[in-house]
């Protein structure tokens, strides 16, 4: 369970292997390993048709948590695609809304005092 194996293909396309259990319940959380384990890049992950796509989208998203507030923040593991239409899904909206809860929790008191928490909460309405 949540062991990953890599492969490369004739043309040398990774592709990653991750083991799951049956689903019996879901377990978004069994995704999370990915962001550890996937070379940076690009990933897309199919799934059987027991696994819900919202369940990779959460865990793999959760996984890859990183502090966000800061300008200079980037992306330096693996990103997962994903449709568009999941864009505008229950997944999607939920993995923002647990970044910037753990951004304002991680954020130092010195740089997030009263003011800056009323505009990043300003910020985050704009987007609804």
């Amino acid at each position: 369970l949540g062991q990953t194996l890599l492969l490369a293909d004739e043309k040398e396309q990774l592709h990653a292997l991750l083991g799951i259990s049956e689903q019996l319940v879901r377990d978004p959380y069994v995704f999370g390993v990915l962001p550890q384990v996937l070379p940076k890049g690009d990933w897309w992950v199919d799934t059987p048709k027991d696994v819900s796509r919202d369940d990779v989208l959460l865990g793999f998203c959760l996984g890859a948590y990183h502090y966000t507030l800061k300008e200079e923040s980037k992306i330096t593991g693996p990103r997962l695609l994903i449709h568009k239409k999941e864009k505008n899904g229950f997944a999607y909206n939920m993995v923002r809304s647990f970044w910037l809860a753990r951004d304002l929790i991680n954020a130092p008191a010195n740089i997030l005092g009263p003011l800056e928490l009323a505009q990043q909460a300003c910020l985050v309405l704009k987007s609804f």
